[in-house]
């Protein structure tokens, strides 16, 4: 008799707390988990201040520096040319595209 009192009572409570801690957990950090332990070589910018903000700051200043190089004549084509490569991946990481 104790067992289907307990059970009537402490299986549907459980239910629906896990419910309510299921609604008010961010599922962003969950989500990020998984996919970094599914394939932790995957590159991706954090949505937020660092796909929003850090990462287009950083853009611009690199944009900057080979422009400045240039003006100078201290970048050779090899290295401009390598150096545009990289900033399309950079660019298409602030696009929220992946790198692998």
């Amino acid at each position: 008799m104790f067992g289907l009192i307990l059970l009537l009572i402490v299986v549907p409570l459980g239910v629906f707390l896990g419910w309510l801690d299921v609604r008010r957990t961010p599922m962003y950090g969950t989500e990020a988990e998984i996919s970094t332990e599914e394939n932790p070589y995957v590159l991706r910018f954090v949505p937020g201040k660092e796909r929003d903000l850090q990462a287009p700051i950083s853009f611009q200043v690199y944009n900057w520096f080979l422009r400045y190089f240039e003006k100078q004549g201290i970048v050779s084509e090899e290295e401009k040319k390598r150096f545009l490569k990289l900033l399309q991946k950079y660019e298409s990481l602030m696009k929220g595209e992946s790198l692998k």
